[in-house]
């Protein structure tokens, strides 16, 4: 697990840690302070081409702000692509932390 990047969501201290999608793909999640499971950053839509250092990152219903705090934390940057999931979108996002090595 790699943690050492905090980004406060929700009014909750978080850390993210890193893992693989089955294809591949960088998937992120939030831990709060007690080390349990607070919220999911990214989704995987394997339709969807992403660059290597790309992810989406699901901005809606209950994670809705998340977006803003991954920014605000300097873990990700939008490229202002969306993709469409029915009536939602995901935001294309640009990771700016080194790609952690997750398998």
């Amino acid at each position: 697990m790699i943690n050492n990047h905090t980004v406060t969501f929700l009014s909750t201290q978080c850390h993210l840690q890193f893992g693989r999608y089955r294809n591949g793909r960088l998937a992120i999640q939030l831990y709060d302070g007690n080390g349990e499971p607070f919220a999911t950053a990214t989704i995987n839509v394997p339709a969807m081409p992403l660059a290597q250092n790309q992810v989406l990152i699901k901005d809606y219903d209950e994670n809705e702000g998340l977006l803003a705090a991954l920014e605000d934390a300097g873990v990700v940057r939008t490229t202002g692509v969306r993709c469409r999931l029915g009536f939602v979108q995901a935001d294309v996002c640009h990771l700016l932390i080194p790609t952690p090595v997750v398998h």
